[in-house]
């Protein structure tokens, strides 16, 4: 099985604050769920302590592209359900149609 790499993340406008505040509660509780709980230290110390400095859980940006019309929002819809399927870590989902 394949690991994962990235994400997709079809959101609208937050009504509060702006989708990059969105993106950093996000990833910040993700981050703190996620990764074991381990002691912070002064990475200048963790040869003393042998202990490894982590590396970040999320990379330090996002990709947004904005999506301005249904045909595009279908469109960037499909490619999600359709993404994992391609890398074989996923069932095919049903192709979404506007009503």
């Amino acid at each position: 099985m394949s690991s994962c790499r990235n994400i997709h993340l079809l959101l609208s406008e937050p009504e509060v604050r702006s989708p990059s505040t969105v993106m950093q509660v996000l990833k910040q509780r993700t981050a703190r769920a996620l990764l074991p709980k381990i002691k912070r230290r002064n990475p200048r110390q963790a040869e003393l302590f042998k202990v490894s400095v982590r590396a970040p859980f999320w990379q330090a940006r996002f990709y947004d592209f904005n999506v301005w019309t249904d045909h595009k929002r279908v469109e960037k819809l499909n490619y999600v359900h359709h993404n994992p399927v391609k890398r074989g870590i996923g069932e095919p989902a049903q192709a979404m149609t506007m009503e």
